[in-house]
């Protein structure tokens, strides 16, 4: 039997579904917002080094968090997407879309909503910038 690497294609795939459907159960049991305690930000990158229209991914607390500079503003989307779980902060960026660089599924950094049918959106976090550091907020 010829042993699999760590990155091995079928392993990312199966890690990306668990991922996405332990992201669903967090969503589907997460208390309202209101009344909601202030949340936690964590710094992730300094000021530029994200560069423009690009993205990069981060692990924030226990999300995989892809951080995107679009004209100078952060925006914060989980980096998972929900179709076979590739890296969107690997994707393009055009007017505030990034696509999957696997399948092309594109996704509005302002809303993590679905382009092909907005009712269905990934997770999105909040960005503040506390001087030089890009701080992702979570729950």
């Amino acid at each position: 039997m010829e042993s699999v690497g760590l990155d091995h294609p079928a392993l990312l795939y199966a890690a990306g579904i668990v991922y996405n459907l332990a992201s669903f159960h967090r969503l589907l049991n997460r208390p309202s917002r209101k009344g909601e305690p202030d949340m936690e930000f964590v710094s992730v990158a300094k000021l530029g080094e994200i560069p423009e229209g690009r993205g990069e991914s981060f692990v924030v607390g226990e999300h995989l968090v892809a951080v995107f500079n679009v004209g100078g503003q952060h925006l914060a989307i989980n980096d998972l997407c929900l179709h076979m779980g590739a890296s969107l902060a690997e994707g393009d960026v055009h007017e505030g879309v990034v696509s999957c660089p696997w399948h092309g599924w594109r996704f509005r950094l302002c809303d993590g909503a679905w382009c092909d049918n907005p009712r269905i959106k990934t997770e999105t976090f909040p960005v503040r910038i506390v001087h030089d550091q890009i701080q992702i907020g979570l729950p």
